[in-house]
């Protein structure tokens, strides 16, 4: 947050915007940095020994999560509650 506001130079993004909105970022990283013009969004790439495209997979980890992880974790983010707001993010319910 400090740099995002500090800094004259930068762009930043966040996972979702990474994952929901892929050609978009890439055009802003290009325009921050055009000497990643080879950048390849269409790539799948490997984890877990699956192979995927970029995808938002939010949706399918926090429905796995217990309630009581889910307390937890608001517990933590509580104490960092300027930052969720900075970003845009919401408490689980």
């Amino acid at each position: 947050m400090q740099n995002i506001n500090g800094l004259k130079k930068l762009t930043y993004f966040t996972y979702e915007d990474f994952t929901d909105r892929t050609p978009q970022v890439k055009e802003q990283i290009l325009q921050f940095m055009p000497q990643l013009q080879d950048i390849d969004i269409a790539q799948s790439f490997k984890a877990h020994a699956l192979e995927e495209p970029i995808q938002n997979f939010n949706h399918e980890k926090i429905g796995r999560l217990a309630r009581t992880d889910i307390g937890k974790i608001n517990a933590v983010l509580k104490e960092h509650e300027s930052l969720m707001k900075f970003f845009g993010y919401e408490f689980m319910t």
